[in-house]
């Protein structure tokens, strides 16, 4: 424990002890020394119990006061810190929690023994000296109180500070982290925007880009021969016998349209075309819906050799169908481009040796290439 001494005519000095007991006085069996003439030999007793700090006058003649209160003989009273215990008319002493930069002096480990003889015999102090000693104590006990209220508030005002501080800091990275998410939320946000309008508009050019070549390859649907006009170019009998021959020409109507658009026409009968694509659309589980364009393929692909030379010219496969009384209706029409017919028939011979789900999957990829009306 610390121990600060004061005395009227001299400068506080600072006492130092691990001990649980000691005794403080003028002379004989006292450890803490007090050079004062209102002390006497044996005037206090300072000890420790039970994690407490007691002190006992020891029947002093001028008295011991514990924070301006007479303390009685050999009763204890609690020591805690900052307690000024005032002895005699000039001396006291304050437990201290530090030793407050004060040079620190150690408490005797034995009892010592008083060499001036002035202080064998105690001085008895007046009711005024008393008195006047009494109003210096607290003074003095006033002033150490204001001392010790001002630290503390300087500490508190340390620790509000700190904790303000670190508050402002955790805030403030707070707000840095929240700001730099934002931005680099915001950023990413507009990078995928970017991406995605980099994408669709990529996607745009090139559906664009195919749908200007599909333009390119399929015969304008407004330059389509009509139905009726194709009706019109009945088939004679001879033709729809002979299945070897996949076309009859006809005469001048024919010709005309022949030299005239750079069309050729082929006549088809319906009912034995449809009677096979409807097998192999079975097995390879095709739509109904395809089935006149898996129809198309097949005549492309059965007569691909007799087609020569047709880069230039417009292919119509015309389907009939005839009655029993021999009227011929028109099902359906096929129209190509004759530059298209190899890139057909290829993918359509790849398909086939592949197996029936690929020729699922040419039937719409070179539906693009040609028209079923």
């Amino acid at each position: 424990m610390f121990l600060k001494l004061e005395i009227d005519t001299q400068n506080p000095v600072v006492y130092q002890t691990e001990m649980l007991e000691i005794f403080a006085g003028s002379g004989d069996g006292s450890h803490l020394i007090i050079n004062e003439t209102s002390v006497s030999k044996k005037h206090l007793r300072i000890y420790f119990q039970t994690g407490q700090w007691f002190v006992v006058d020891q029947d002093s003649t001028n008295g011991t006061f514990i924070n301006g209160q007479r303390l009685v003989p050999w009763v204890k009273a609690e020591f805690n810190f900052y307690d000024t215990v005032t002895l005699g008319a000039h001396a006291s002493l304050v437990y201290m929690e530090t030793s407050e930069d004060f040079e620190v002096l150690p408490v005797p480990e034995s009892p010592q023994g008083g060499d001036n003889p002035e202080h064998n015999k105690t001085k008895v102090i007046s009711i005024e000296d008393f008195k006047a000693s009494q109003v210096k104590a607290e003074q003095k006990r006033q002033k150490e109180l204001q001392y010790q209220q001002a630290r503390i508030a300087r500490e508190k005002k340390l620790e509000y500070e700190r904790i303000v501080t670190t508050i402002l800091i955790c805030v403030t990275v707070i707000i840095i982290g929240l700001v730099s998410n934002k931005i680099y939320q915001s950023r990413k946000s507009k990078l995928k925007k970017d991406t995605i309008a980099k994408k669709i508009q990529d996607k745009h050019a090139a559906d664009q880009e195919i749908d200007s070549e599909i333009q390119g390859h399929r015969i304008y649907r407004g330059s389509l021969l009509k139905k009726n006009f194709l009706l019109s170019l009945k088939p004679k009998p001879k033709c729809s016998q002979v299945e070897a021959v996949p076309y009859c020409q006809k005469d001048s109507p024919l010709k005309e349209v022949l030299s005239h658009e750079k069309a050729l026409i082929f006549f088809l009968d319906e009912k034995e075309w449809l009677q096979r694509s409807t097998l192999l659309a079975e097995n390879s589980k095709i739509e109904k819906r395809a089935l006149k364009k898996l129809t198309v393929l097949l005549v492309l692909d059965r007569y691909f050799r007799e087609f020569d030379d047709l880069d230039d010219k417009d292919i119509y496969l015309t389907f009939f169908s005839q009655d029993e009384r021999g009227m011929i209706s028109l099902s359906f029409v096929g129209a190509l481009k004759g530059s298209n017919l190899q890139y057909i028939h290829n993918g359509f011979r790849e398909a086939a040796i592949s197996g029936e789900e690929s020729i699922k999957k040419i039937v719409t990829a070179v539906d693009p290439f040609f028209t079923t009306y």
